[in-house]
C-alpha cells in the first residue's frame, strides 16, 4: 500500500486559514450585496408607508419598499416573535405612528446601509426639521443605544436620554 505524502501541520492551518478567510470574504461580499439595495448616497427622500413598531417604519424610495430601523434609539418591543410586548412599548408605537406616518421624510445614512437584518438604518427626519430618533428620546418612547460604527449623534442620543430620564418622562416614568 502506497501513502500519500502527508503536508506539513504549519501548511495545513495555512491553507486552512487562507480558506476561511476567502469564504468569509465571499459570505460578507454575499451578505453586503444582499442588504445594500440603495445606492450609497448620504441622504434621501422616502414616504413612510406605515409604522412597525417604536423603531423601525416602512417608507417607499423611488418606488421600491425598504424597511428602515432608527440609528441610535431603542424602543421597548411589541412585534418581536420570540418576545413578549414590552412595557411602554405600545405606547412608543403609538407615539411613532402620528409623528411619520403618511410623512415625506429624508432618511440620512452614517456609516452602515443596513443591519443584520436587511434593515436600513438611518436617522429619520421630518419635513420640519426635527429628528424622529431624538424626538423619541425626549420623550422618553425609546433609549439610547449604540450601535458602532453608526454613533455620529451618540452623545446628544445619550444626553437626550439622561434628560428624559431625569424628568421621569414616557417610560422611565414606569421606573
Amino acid at each position: 500500500m502506497r501513502r500519500r505524502p502527508m503536508l506539513s501541520f504549519k501548511i495545513r492551518v495555512s491553507l486552512s486559514v487562507v480558506l476561511l478567510f476567502a469564504g468569509g470574504m465571499a459570505l460578507l461580499e454575499a451578505v453586503n450585496e444582499a442588504t445594500e439595495p440603495l445606492p450609497d448616497v448620504r441622504s434621501e427622500r422616502a414616504a413612510v408607508l406605515r409604522v412597525v413598531d417604536g423603531e423601525t417604519i416602512i417608507v417607499m424610495v423611488r418606488g421600491e419598499e425598504y424597511s428602515v430601523r432608527y440609528i441610535g434609539v431603542d424602543a421597548p418591543e411589541t412585534v418581536h416573535p420570540d418576545w413578549p410586548v414590552e412595557p411602554f412599548g405600545p405606547e412608543a408605537t403609538a407615539f411613532n405612528k402620528p409623528l411619520v406616518e403618511g410623512e415625506s421624510v429624508r432618511l440620512e445614512r452614517d456609516v452602515s446601509q443596513a443591519d443584520q437584518f436587511g434593515r436600513l438604518i438611518r436617522y429619520v427626519w421630518l419635513g420640519d426639521g426635527r429628528m424622529v430618533n431624538a424626538v423619541l428620546l425626549e420623550g422618553g418612547y425609546a433609549s439610547a443605544t449604540e450601535f458602532p460604527p453608526d454613533v455620529r449623534h451618540a452623545a446628544e442620543f445619550a444626553q437626550l436620554e439622561r434628560e428624559a430620564k431625569d424628568g421621569q418622562r414616557g417610560l422611565w416614568a414606569l421606573r
